[in-house]
């Protein structure tokens, strides 16, 4: 996960590149970034396992 996200932030980022890849930096620099821009789709592998699923309907 911290793989896929950091390479995430590399190719995303605008001023700089992270060098050192620590949680702690990663978690800023997300909060960061959506704190400003909303991103319209990001790819991970997880949650593929959930996209051929039905919606479950709500019944209030």
């Amino acid at each position: 996960m911290v793989t896929k996200a950091t390479s995430l932030l590399s190719s995303q980022a605008k001023v700089f590149p992270i060098k050192r890849k620590t949680p702690k930096l990663i978690i800023n620099i997300l909060s960061d970034l959506f704190r400003y821009e909303r991103p319209e789709k990001i790819q991970f592998d997880r949650g593929k396992e959930f996209a051929n699923q039905k919606t479950i309907p709500s019944y209030t």
